[in-house]
């Protein structure tokens, strides 16, 4: 199978339904053309683009790729993971209290292109260093694992409201999927540790071309 040029909006064909491949598209397509006008920092919408493609290979279709170095595909894999496991919390939240939702794509992608609860990239970073954006992370664990929401952006605090609250009450939503979801992101905590490597990902000169990797220590203090 090719490989999809990088930021062209992205079809999911074989998502379960026509809401998931129409709500990734529509994502996607939203932060292609925003990338092009330079309306959001580059960096979030390339970041964001890249996980969701990766997302599909893990789930949905494994020949699907987009062209981009192997290296950054290999760095990011834990912070897909921890998206793929949001994915699963949000579906079955929405099973269980869909709320406002007609489907549970929707309230995915609201809290994926909000980028305030799935990963060590952030949509509010900005400015910061990577060992800050480390340690609020760690800090965020720490809240989940009492069943506190740290999150505050409007989609990510409604759905962690109730997924604490339904998880500190035990039974198959703790184990399946809020237990799941709180490994995936220690694991990217201690994958991007301080003294360790992290993934910088550079934006394409033009704001065009696919962005590059590089590798950067993280200080200690």
């Amino acid at each position: 199978m090719k490989k999809v040029p990088f930021g062209i909006p992205l079809l999911a064909v074989n998502a379960p339904d026509q809401v998931w491949q129409k709500a990734i598209y529509a994502a996607s397509f939203i932060l292609a053309e925003a990338r092009k006008r330079g309306e959001f920092q580059r960096i979030s919408c390339d970041v964001i683009y890249l996980h969701l493609a990766e997302l599909i290979r893990l789930r949905w279709d494994s020949k699907f790729k987009v062209k981009i170095p192997r290296d950054c595909l290999l760095q990011i894999r834990p912070s897909v993971e921890a998206l793929n496991c949001l994915l699963d919390l949000s579906v079955e939240l929405w099973t269980l209290t869909p709320g406002e939702y007609q489907h549970p794509a929707q309230l995915f992608m609201e809290v994926t292109v909000e980028g305030d609860c799935w990963g060590l990239f952030r949509m509010d970073a900005q400015g910061q260093t990577v060992t800050e954006v480390y340690r609020q992370i760690q800090a965020e664990n720490g809240q989940l694992s009492r069943y506190e929401n740290p999150f505050q952006k409007a989609a990510s605090k409604k759905l962690f409201d109730v997924a604490c609250d339904l998880a500190q009450r035990g039974g198959r939503f703790h184990t399946k999927t809020w237990k799941p979801y709180l490994r995936a992101r220690k694991a990217l905590a201690a994958s991007t540790k301080p003294g360790g490597d992290v993934l910088i990902i550079r934006p394409g000169i033009d704001g065009k071309s696919k962005p590059t990797q590089v590798r950067k220590r993280l200080c200690k203090s």
